[in-house]
């Protein structure tokens, strides 16, 4: 039994490394001054904070990234924090992260050599659980694209099976360029071409 779960997981490892996926871009353009929703839907006042590396984040905010994500998953994103082109765009509630994005700096020719210098990427984001169906995640896009002042456009790339952050970031104003199927050799894209809209 063991034996055939070892196989198992060596299958989906070779998977992940040499796979094929579809995700659907979406696109906006940044450093429109839009009206930034400070109030979610219970009137709790929210403070949107910045993080530029790692050592910014204090224990309490580490606990709630765990929290949202899991040990693993935090301790992915203090690896991506540690590089200078990632910022960290967080939602305080109660002194606590309730919603955060990962936002990558491009440089020219990234994100499926779409990207110029200095457009984003909105990497990842996720909210926690009891704040969750309150419009975080539209406030904190709407703060990143009106706060980001030397891009031209903000990219995020969805998997076509995430219906809530289709919808999430639809109703904020990105418009969907497309669906993309691109092969993935490691941590590498290769191939991308747009198979449909």
């Amino acid at each position: 039994m063991n034996l055939t779960l070892y196989i198992v997981k060596i299958i989906r490892r070779i998977k992940a490394l040499f796979g094929s996926r579809k995700t659907i871009i979406y696109r906006k353009k940044t450093s429109l001054l839009a009206e930034v929703n400070s109030k979610p839907s219970n009137s709790t006042s929210i403070k949107h904070v910045v993080y530029s590396n790692c050592f910014e984040l204090s224990a309490e905010d580490l606990v709630s990234i765990e929290l949202i994500v899991s040990k693993e998953g935090a301790k992915k994103i203090l690896k991506r924090l540690k590089r200078p082109n990632y910022r960290l765009f967080a939602i305080k509630l109660n002194g606590e992260i309730a919603h955060f994005c990962m936002v990558i700096i491009c440089k020219k020719g990234d994100f499926f050599r779409m990207a110029d210098n200095d457009d984003l990427i909105l990497s990842l984001g996720n909210t926690s659980k009891k704040y969750r169906r309150k419009g975080l995640f539209k406030a904190n896009l709407r703060y990143i694209c009106s706060n980001w002042k030397s891009s031209k456009w903000a990219y995020g790339n969805i998997r076509p099976e995430n219906i809530p952050s289709q919808k999430g970031v639809e109703a904020v104003g990105f418009e969907r360029m497309g669906v993309y199927k691109y092969f993935q050799i490691a941590r590498f894209n290769i191939h991308v071409r747009k198979c449909g809209d």
